[in-house]
């Protein structure tokens, strides 16, 4: 189906087919400079002032495009667009009447932008390069709906940039009506408004940032804001620790650390912000920084929303409406979207709107008194008191909960097994453990720790099909790790000799471990698929299959690679015409099915993540190099064998490219791996 845009587009370029003029020769590829994609509009204003000058001279080259193919072959754009013939154009039908009307928007908000933030155009663009591309993209796309059978043109759109540009432009036009809320929300609108007005040099340092942070008065300088914010949070500002803590979670300014981000709503959170329990009541449903809890997320919510927080309110909206963590309740959610939208929260004001579509009358009625009733009581009587388990009375629950919990505990450092040549470091902080090896970094939520013990559990499924349980014995200096659980035997756990070390010497060990892996070309250790499903108690287990269609990936997407390496500048995301032509017929055809294989199996274990939330994204990058480091020998021993040679039974270490190939066929034809190796085994 076309876009509404789009289908704009083909009426202007179907009322008259070109001319027969080679508008290619008239704005030769070679000489156009390449503009990027528009950016969506977002509380980064000089992004929105790129993309405000893109959509106005989109819109230009568009109505200047459609007038030369109808009247004149004009080729001076600028000269049409101060012209009569441009008024009369965007005079001639209504669709043309608003995109001109859009034009004079884009321009008055990107000249407001260009003063408060000392902008211009000639920083990015000069005006001839912009309007040069923009008309030479509306060409391409004119040929295409006046030359293609209707069938293709959609086809053929959908893979211009300029139709996601045009897409783009939609949000635009929100953005300058002001129907699009792209800035950071600001709680108090009122006192930034009085902020804003005050001598800048005289506010304290976290209105200063504050004021970075959104462009007001300054020019946006988002690095700014952290230095200020981070002086003001080490002070133990609340309201700079939870700005901080956002700007940690959101990338701004900063690379985003969930982990810090965490820190910092804890820091304020103690202190009582609202603000700062509501995001750290995120972080938990999310699972970002955190493992994923709805019912803590659930309690940090209630405790936001009680202080009247209405972002925490719309969130237990959600939180009922979709059903996280709790039955879905649509009179529950109806009545936390009411108080959040009465907080002047406007999307909580659509969800009403939506909602009440499906309620009956008393329903809303029953939604309603809540409501009243929730207010009315400070928010103690909101119709849920045996909905959530407070392990501690709400009122003391971060003194009792998180204050005591996170003691101030001194940080360890350790090298376990230092005498061989795989030695594990350790780095303990409060509550997070960091383990490196040859083979591995991960980073670890310490489930419990006292003076004489630390205890955590390494759930990522990597190299073995189970949950592994680690205790770090403080006061022997011995790491014990079991797998006894797994197989269902009597076992006293694995041990390893620790020596404790200073914090600096664990990056001298690590740089020493990756100076062995240079030198000797060190191979990380894998079991082959075929033995890590034969662990596998339950075969079938989400984690099983998600880890196995990872290492599936690295092991097609390096024989996808591989296969090219003999064509110059060619790579996986080449076009495959071009592949084609450096490539034998029959391997091309192989190439095409590893890369078919390859998505399959990026996808699979994609949707496995999201739905399971098994790993972190920073994990599964260290995963997929790791396991592109085990195959890549593999692989190229692959591509090099001699015919009819087999490496069934390499003694060499590394993994037999044909039976992870085998076991990858099987991960994508049978539909439970656990039934078909019972079935390998009654045979």
């Amino acid at each position: 189906m076309t876009h509404p845009t789009i289908a704009s587009l083909l009426i202007i370029f179907t009322l008259t087919a070109c001319n027969g003029i080679d508008e290619k020769a008239k704005y030769p590829e070679e000489e156009i400079k390449e503009i990027p994609p528009i950016m969506l509009p977002s509380d980064f204003l000089k992004g929105n002032y790129m993309g405000l000058i893109q959509c106005k001279t989109l819109y230009e080259m568009q109505l200047f495009t459609a007038y030369t193919f109808r009247f004149d072959n004009k080729d001076n754009s600028k000269e049409f667009l101060e012209s009569e013939e441009f008024k009369k154009t965007c005079d001639s039908t209504d669709n043309l009447t608003i995109r001109c009307g859009y034009i004079e928007k884009f321009k008055e908000k990107s000249n407001e932008i260009a003063v408060s933030q000392d902008l211009s155009r000639e920083d990015f663009w000069n005006e001839r390069d912009l309007a040069e591309f923009y008309a030479y993209r509306m060409f391409e796309f004119s040929e295409i709906v006046n030359a293609e059978e209707e069938e293709l043109v959609d086809e053929r759109i959908a893979k211009l940039q300029i139709s996601d540009d045009f897409s783009t432009c939609m949000d635009y036009r929100d953005y300058v009506d002001g129907n699009l809320e792209v800035g950071i929300e600001v709680e108090n609108q009122e006192q930034l408004e009085e902020i804003s007005k005050k001598d800048f040099n005289e506010l304290a340092l976290n209105d200063q940032a504050m004021l970075y942070l959104l462009g007001r008065g300054v020019k946006q300088d988002l690095k700014e804001a952290v230095r200020l914010f981070s002086i003001m949070a080490e002070e133990g500002n609340e309201y700079a620790q939870a700005n901080l803590g956002l700007m940690y979670s959101d990338g701004k300014g900063v690379k985003k650390d969930y982990e810090k981000a965490l820190y910092w709503f804890k820091k304020s959170a103690e202190q009582g912000n609202a603000g700062a329990i509501m995001s750290l009541g995120f972080l938990y449903a999310k699972g970002h920084g955190v493992d994923k809890d709805p019912d803590e997320a659930m309690r940090l919510y209630r405790l936001s929303a009680e202080q009247g927080n209405r972002m925490a309110q719309r969130n237990l909206g959600y939180v009922y409406k979709n059903g996280e963590g709790v039955p879905i309740d649509l009179v529950k959610s109806f009545m936390w979207f009411l108080l959040s939208g009465s907080s002047g929260d406007k999307v909580s004001d659509s969800e009403v709107n939506e909602i009440r579509n499906v309620l009956d009358e008393s329903q809303e009625s029953q939604a309603l008194e809540m409501a009243e009733k929730c207010l009315s009581s400070e928010y103690l009587d909101c119709g849920y008191p045996n909905e959530i388990y407070w392990e501690c009375p709400p009122s003391e629950y971060f003194k009792c909960v998180y204050s005591n919990n996170e003691s101030n505990w001194d940080p360890l450092a350790f090298v376990c097994n230092y005498q061989s040549d795989d030695p594990l470091t350790l780095q303990i902080e409060n509550e997070t453990l960091r383990s490196g090896s040859m083979d591995v970094k991960h980073q670890f939520k310490i489930l419990k720790r006292n003076n004489s013990s630390i205890e955590w559990n390494d759930t990522s499924y990597m190299k073995v099909p189970f949950d592994v349980s680690h205790v770090l014995d403080l006061e022997n200096q011995e790491l014990t790790f079991n797998l006894a659980s797994a197989f269902n035997i009597s076992s006293e756990g694995t041990k390893l000799d620790c020596i404790q070390v200073e914090e600096t010497e664990i990056e001298e060990y690590e740089k020493d471990m990756a100076s062995v892996m240079v030198e000797e070309d060190w191979t990380p250790r894998l079991p082959p698929l075929s033995f890590y499903l034969k662990m596998a108690k339950d075969k079938d287990h989400p984690k099983v299959i998600h880890q196995m269609n990872l290492r599936c990936e690295a092991f097609h997407y390096l024989l996808a690679v591989n296969t090219l390496s003999h064509c110059d500048d060619l790579d996986i995301l080449s076009n495959e015409s071009e592949v084609k032509q450096c490539l034998s017929d029959t391997t091309f055809a192989g190439w095409k099915e590893v890369k078919k294989n390859l998505e399959y199996h990026t996808n699979k274990h994609t949707n496995l993540n999201n739905v399971g939330n098994y790993l972190s994204s920073a994990q599964l990058q260290m995963q997929s190099s790791l396991f592109m480091k085990a195959y890549n020998k593999s692989v190229i021993n692959f591509l090099n064998k001699k015919e009819d040679e087999s490496c069934w039974g390499d003694q060499t270490g590394l993994l037999c490219w044909e039976e992870e190939k085998l076991m990858c066929e099987k991960l994508r034809e049978e539909k439970s791996l656990q039934a078909w190796f019972e079935s390998l085994q009654a045979d």
